[in-house]
């Protein structure tokens, strides 16, 4: 688990006439990344000669698709039929022809109709506005010698309206019923234009319906027409519902075929080629190597396997195999950057890392179980995210260690346990009468020695991250490996100089030794990264001090804590009001856990894949993805 899955570079040759049926046993197979490969002497390969009429095919299809009813496609159960792909080309030609052309028909028409009905509707509400003109023919409004025009003005601007209108020279008679915005203008065509002046006026001009007389006789006659759409559209939903029921499942199934056939076509752009011979070059799992070879054997002397070298800087893809308890942390390893094929696996040390600093951080354990309760309900909503699954599982495991540590600090929802016992004791009810252990120590009360612990805790997993990263280089990049070692004996002899030196938390005896110690590992670093290896020393200081956000982030849970507690516990003296206040108790406290959770996942998370990870890994893998069916 502390390594990726060992991988082997595979070359296929085979006989151009052989292709489909072998890329189609590779497919069903799942257990090849094809990568492009080139040659001297072998031209690039091209999609099998079947591509184009496989993706004509898929196009039509998919419209098909997209003007079926919705519904019926959505309630359709499909499943992908064994058809061979110029069967299902065959099918997909005939079934385009029957249906295909009238779905399309049926779209553009139900478009149409839709784009009218809104029309008409629109129209519809303006017509309701004038009905305040009832009677009014405006048809007969417009002649050689009137015109008028409709719309609407703001009521603070209708009568400087009317005086410029009466102002000005020529024929003109405003009609606008009380209480509304609209106003009719009828003016003669000899008059002064106005057009200015209803601009000035905020005056919104009103379009009418063509053609139209009086508004109830538009109304009656827009409603005939409307009736009239919405039944031909009635009518071709009910069509194209019916073609979908009866359609939808062969047409699905198809594309299902069919997209299987267009990945298969197209995979062959990657191979090299001759006048006879393609190559398939990839990667696979070293220990499906003879299942894969058991594969090409059976196409006796048209196919041969073999295993190529690896190039010097080649980068095999990763698969990273943590079973059981580890595997949902392989979301840390993943989210930031994937390791390389010759690095380490990092998920197993998250997994046993990150739950303790968890624990350090929440630290309580009645925290720890509401955390475990909280873990399960988001397991429960959350279990089609595969993201929030992982991260519910690490809650769930890592409340484990918060439980455990709230006994080592003594911590039980903000109080000690014997002061639950003693809350007992005054309403009567005297369980024990002494505590039944004595916590490690208060990290309110022993803060410092708290932060101490978080530092140590900080060189520990740093020093590991640099004996990690020796491991991870030492076969391929020695000088490097050399480094890291050299960044260890900087981290432990700077500890102990500062320890024994400064603080005078080890005897003086060890300050000159560690200091000298200091000095040849300063120059060792030099030696195999340079000056400015020197210059990044004092990072190396602040990345150990990142680790006090664990006592900081934790003394502020149990701060919160206790505040809760001394307002809201349910103390004799309350009376009866102390029995309203358990359910505001057990919410804030439920708040609190969740914050605590949240935070300790953040900070410890920031830790491991900030601080930690840049110790020993420089990540860029690119993860497995074999050549295999989707669906």
């Amino acid at each position: 688990m502390l390594k990726p899955a060992e991988m082997k570079k595979v070359r296929v040759y085979a006989l151009k006439s052989r292709l489909p049926a072998i890329i189609k046993s590779l497919h069903e197979a799942g257990v090849i990344e094809i990568r492009k490969f080139r040659a001297e002497g072998l031209e690039s390969g091209r999609p099998l000669e079947f591509f184009d009429n496989v993706s004509t095919q898929l196009v039509r299809l998919r419209n098909m698709v997209s003007n079926m009813d919705a519904e019926s496609v959505k309630a359709t159960s499909v499943k992908t039929p064994d058809i061979e792909s110029e069967a299902a080309v065959g099918e997909a030609e005939k079934l385009y022809a029957v249906a295909g052309e009238r779905l399309k028909e049926i779209a553009n028409e139900t478009s149409s109709l839709s784009e009218d009905i809104s029309r008409i509707t629109s129209q519809l509400n303006l017509i309701q506005k004038l009905e305040i003109f009832k009677g009014i023919d405006f048809s007969e409004l417009s002649s050689k010698s009137l015109d008028f025009v409709l719309g609407e003005v703001p009521a603070a601007k209708f009568e400087a309206l009317r005086s410029k209108l009466a102002s000005i020279k020529g024929d003109y008679s405003m009609l606008s019923p009380e209480g509304s915005s609209l106003t009719l203008i009828i003016y003669s065509r000899n008059s002064t234009p106005i057009d200015a002046v209803l601009t000035e006026s905020g005056f919104a001009a009103i379009q009418l319906p063509e053609g139209m007389k009086t508004p109830e006789a538009e109304y009656s006659k827009l409603k005939i027409e409307m009736n009239e759409k919405k039944t031909t559209l009635k009518k071709l939903e009910q069509e194209r519902k019916t073609l979908s029921q009866k359609h939808a499942k062969e047409v699905l199934e198809l594309i299902n075929v069919l997209d299987i056939e267009s990945e298969r076509n197209e995979i062959s752009s990657r191979f090299a080629d001759s006048a006879r011979i393609s190559v398939i070059q990839g990667w696979i799992i070293a220990k499906n190597f003879n299942q894969l070879k058991g594969l090409i054997n059976a196409f006796g002397n048209d196919a041969a396997l073999e295993e190529a070298e690896m190039g010097e800087h080649e980068q095999p893809p990763v698969v990273i195999e943590n079973p059981g308890p580890p595997k949902p942390f392989e979301f840390v390893t993943k989210a930031y950057s994937l390791p390389n094929y010759f690095e380490l696996d990092p998920t197993l040390i998250y997994f046993i890392c990150l739950p303790i600093i968890y624990g350090l951080i929440v630290g309580d354990v009645i925290y720890g179980v509401i955390s475990i309760f909280l873990s399960l309900y988001l397991l429960k909503i959350f279990k089609n995210s595969p993201t929030m699954t992982s991260v519910s599982k690490i809650w769930l495991y890592s409340s484990t260690f918060a439980i455990l540590f709230g006994m080592l600090f003594d911590e039980w929802g903000g109080m000690s346990h014997f002061g639950w016992f003693e809350l007992l004791g005054d309403w009567g009810i005297k369980l024990i009468s002494a505590p039944l252990y004595t916590g490690w120590f208060s990290r309110l009360h022993d803060f410092p020695f708290l932060l101490g612990i978080t530092l140590l805790v900080g060189l520990i997993h740093l020093g590991a991250g640099f004996i990690l990263g020796a491991i991870n280089q030492w076969d391929h990049h020695r000088k490097h490996a050399y480094a890291k070692l050299a960044w260890f004996g900087v981290e432990i002899t700077g500890t102990v100089a500062v320890a024994s030196g400064f603080l005078g938390l080890m005897p003086a005896m060890f300050f000159i030794p560690s200091l000298v110690g200091l000095v040849i590992a300063v120059i060792a670093l030099v030696l195999t990264e340079g000056a400015i290896g020197a210059l990044e020393i004092p990072g190396l200081a602040g990345n150990v001090l990142s680790y006090a956000r664990i006592a900081a982030v934790g003394v502020v849970g149990v701060v919160l804590a206790e505040i809760i507690n001394e307002v809201l516990l349910p103390v004799p003296e309350a009376g009866l009001l102390a029995i309203l206040f358990i359910p505001l108790l057990l919410v804030l406290h439920v708040i609190n856990t969740f914050i605590a959770m949240f935070e300790a996942l953040i900070q410890g998370g920031r830790l491991n894949v900030i601080e930690f990870r840049s110790k020993f890994l420089e990540g860029g893998g690119l993860l497995f993805n074999p050549f295999m069916l989707k669906k």
